[in-house]
């Protein structure tokens, strides 16, 4: 793959992040049966580390199915309010973990830094207040992005390699 211009690491790092933050924090509200399909399988990387890493306002899950459950059994609902995304192409040319060179699905081997901040209510009533929030996440290609699911749906182009919320003052 040729190298990419400046101008076509931003596009496509900023279409990435928009599209996935749309469905994810409404995955977060109203979907939780679907957040562990916002993250890559559990791996090691070459120097040893558990992928993904899942930090939310200071616990460690140890996947995204481990999350999952968590935001099932355990978090109130919430509605979110997002006021800023921004997001960086980080690595133009990211070979996904498990494989030996670029990705052969993907026409863009892009990972992406994603930050995210707005406001988070934690309970079912509009009357509960908003509690700020800051959130970092680190997007990686989906090896598997140009295949089918069961409902001729395509599947997430982008998956949480990294990630870190925290509720803020």
């Amino acid at each position: 793959m040729s190298e990419l211009d400046n101008e076509t690491e931003t596009a496509v790092s900023t279409e990435a992040a928009l599209n996935f933050v749309e469905h994810y924090y409404r995955a977060l509200e109203s979907h939780r049966a679907t957040i562990a399909t916002y993250y890559m399988e559990p791996t090691t990387s070459s120097d040893g580390k558990a992928l993904p890493t899942i930090v939310y306002n200071g616990r460690i899950y140890a996947d995204g199915h481990a999350f999952q459950k968590a935001f099932l059994e355990e978090m109130p609902p919430t509605h979110f309010d997002l006021q800023s995304v921004d997001s960086h192409c980080l690595n133009p040319n990211y070979v996904p973990e498990g494989t030996q060179g670029s990705n052969p699905v993907a026409d863009i081997n892009m990972s992406v830094l994603v930050t995210v901040s707005g406001s988070v209510r934690l309970e079912a009533s509009r009357s509960a207040p908003l509690q700020g929030f800051s959130e970092s996440l680190i997007l990686v290609p989906n090896i598997a992005a140009t295949r089918r699911n069961t409902r001729g749906k395509p599947v997430k182009g982008y998956l949480v390699q990294s990630q870190t919320f925290r509720l803020v003052s």
